[in-house]
């Protein structure tokens, strides 16, 4: 994006093979370090409630949880830890 006399202009470019290559390297890295396998290559990830589940508010419930029990710095497996505590408490 660049701003030129109070204009500005936005463009996007599509991603290269070695683009989704650094992505997919990241994301593993990232698994990796909270204890999760990689998932296979291509993969899509998917969100499934259960039936009568709200994604605003689990967006929201995701988003606060542990926040006082948390580095403000989180590892990936703090990430983990606190997202499946998040889940268990609103799926109960």
């Amino acid at each position: 994006m660049t701003k030129a006399g109070g204009i500005t202009s936005r463009w996007t470019e599509p991603r290269s093979d070695d683009d989704r290559r650094i992505v997919a390297e990241r994301i593993d890295d990232y698994l990796g370090d909270a204890g999760i396998p990689p998932p296979p290559p291509g993969a899509m990830w998917v969100l499934r409630l259960p039936d009568g589940a709200d994604a605003d508010e689990l967006w929201s419930r995701l988003n606060s949880h542990g926040a006082d029990r948390y580095p403000s710095a989180p590892t990936a497996a703090d990430e983990r830890d606190r997202l499946a505590e998040a889940l268990q408490e609103w799926l109960r």
